[in-house]
Protein backbone atom coordinates (compact mmCIF):
# COMPACT_ATOMS: atom_id res chain seq x y z
CA UNK A 1 0.00 0.00 0.00
CA UNK A 2 1.29 3.46 -0.91
CA UNK A 3 1.81 5.95 1.93
CA UNK A 4 -0.90 8.31 0.65
CA UNK A 5 -3.35 5.42 0.30
CA UNK A 6 -2.56 4.30 3.85
CA UNK A 7 -3.12 7.81 5.20
CA UNK A 8 -6.44 8.05 3.34
CA UNK A 9 -7.60 4.69 4.71
CA UNK A 10 -6.52 5.58 8.24
CA UNK A 11 -8.25 8.97 7.89
CA UNK A 12 -11.52 7.29 6.87
CA UNK A 13 -11.29 4.83 9.78
CA UNK A 14 -10.62 7.62 12.26
CA UNK A 15 -13.52 9.69 10.95
CA UNK A 16 -15.90 6.74 11.32
CA UNK A 17 -14.57 6.21 14.86
CA UNK A 18 -15.28 9.89 15.54
CA UNK A 19 -11.59 10.61 16.26
CA UNK A 20 -11.51 13.90 14.39
CA UNK A 21 -8.46 15.10 16.34
CA UNK A 22 -6.37 12.22 14.97
CA UNK A 23 -7.93 12.55 11.51
CA UNK A 24 -6.81 16.19 11.42
CA UNK A 25 -3.28 15.15 12.37
CA UNK A 26 -3.31 12.72 9.45
CA UNK A 27 -4.41 15.54 7.16
CA UNK A 28 -1.34 17.51 8.26
CA UNK A 29 0.84 14.44 7.73
CA UNK A 30 -0.59 13.99 4.25
CA UNK A 31 0.21 17.62 3.38
CA UNK A 32 3.75 17.19 4.71
CA UNK A 33 4.19 14.06 2.62
CA UNK A 34 2.94 15.81 -0.52
CA UNK A 35 5.34 18.72 0.14
CA UNK A 36 8.23 16.29 0.58
CA UNK A 37 7.38 14.56 -2.69
CA UNK A 38 7.31 17.88 -4.51
CA UNK A 39 10.61 18.95 -2.95
CA UNK A 40 12.14 15.58 -3.85
CA UNK A 41 11.09 15.99 -7.48
CA UNK A 42 12.56 19.52 -7.57
CA UNK A 43 15.84 18.28 -6.08
CA UNK A 44 16.03 15.42 -8.58
CA UNK A 45 15.50 17.89 -11.42
CA UNK A 46 18.14 20.24 -10.01
CA UNK A 47 20.54 17.33 -9.59
CA UNK A 48 20.00 16.26 -13.20
CA UNK A 49 20.60 19.84 -14.39
CA UNK A 50 23.84 20.02 -12.41
CA UNK A 51 25.00 16.69 -13.85
CA UNK A 52 24.26 18.00 -17.34
CA UNK A 53 26.23 21.18 -16.63
CA UNK A 54 29.20 19.10 -15.46
CA UNK A 55 29.02 16.95 -18.62
CA UNK A 56 28.98 20.09 -20.75
CA UNK A 57 31.75 21.78 -18.75
CA UNK A 58 34.03 18.78 -19.23
CA UNK A 59 33.64 19.11 -23.01
CA UNK A 60 34.39 22.83 -23.32
CA UNK A 61 37.79 23.97 -24.53
CA UNK A 62 39.16 27.45 -25.26
CA UNK A 63 40.82 27.79 -28.67
CA UNK A 64 41.20 30.53 -31.28
CA UNK A 65 39.85 33.15 -28.90
CA UNK A 66 36.48 31.46 -28.31
CA UNK A 67 35.02 28.47 -26.49
CA UNK A 68 34.25 25.21 -28.26
CA UNK A 69 32.14 22.32 -27.07
CA UNK A 70 33.40 18.90 -28.14
CA UNK A 71 30.90 16.23 -29.18
CA UNK A 72 27.87 18.46 -28.72
CA UNK A 73 25.00 16.34 -27.33
CA UNK A 74 22.36 18.79 -28.49
CA UNK A 75 23.44 18.93 -32.14
CA UNK A 76 24.84 15.36 -32.15
CA UNK A 77 27.93 16.87 -33.78
CA UNK A 78 31.10 14.85 -33.17
CA UNK A 79 33.31 17.79 -34.13
CA UNK A 80 33.75 20.98 -32.12
CA UNK A 81 30.89 23.48 -32.03
CA UNK A 82 31.72 27.13 -31.22
CA UNK A 83 29.92 28.68 -28.27
CA UNK A 84 29.88 32.24 -26.97
CA UNK A 85 32.66 32.66 -24.37
CA UNK A 86 30.93 35.72 -22.89
CA UNK A 87 27.64 33.90 -22.28
CA UNK A 88 29.43 30.78 -21.03
CA UNK A 89 31.87 32.49 -18.66
CA UNK A 90 29.47 35.10 -17.27
CA UNK A 91 26.08 33.35 -17.35
CA UNK A 92 27.01 29.67 -17.65
CA UNK A 93 24.80 29.50 -20.76
CA UNK A 94 25.79 27.51 -23.84
CA UNK A 95 24.92 29.64 -26.89
CA UNK A 96 25.97 27.87 -30.06
CA UNK A 97 27.43 30.19 -32.66
CA UNK A 98 27.33 30.04 -36.47
CA UNK A 99 30.69 30.71 -38.13
CA UNK A 100 30.47 33.45 -40.76
CA UNK A 101 33.05 35.14 -42.98
CA UNK A 102 33.31 38.92 -42.72
CA UNK A 103 35.81 40.31 -45.16
CA UNK A 104 38.97 38.25 -44.91
CA UNK A 105 38.42 36.80 -41.43
CA UNK A 106 35.95 34.24 -40.20
CA UNK A 107 33.98 35.54 -37.26
CA UNK A 108 31.09 34.78 -35.02
CA UNK A 109 28.35 36.94 -33.53
CA UNK A 110 26.35 35.76 -30.55
CA UNK A 111 22.62 36.19 -31.10
CA UNK A 112 22.12 36.58 -27.36
CA UNK A 113 24.76 39.06 -26.14
CA UNK A 114 25.54 40.48 -29.64
CA UNK A 115 29.33 40.27 -29.12
CA UNK A 116 31.45 39.62 -32.19
CA UNK A 117 34.39 37.24 -32.02
CA UNK A 118 37.05 36.78 -34.70
CA UNK A 119 38.76 33.44 -34.98
CA UNK A 120 42.52 33.70 -34.48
Amino acid sequence: MQPLDFIKTAYDVLQKANRLDLAEQLTGLREDLLNLREENLELKEENENLKQQLRIKSKIVYEQGICWIEEDEMTKDKSKTPICPQCWQVEGIVNRLPIQVWGQRPGIQCASCKRIFHLK
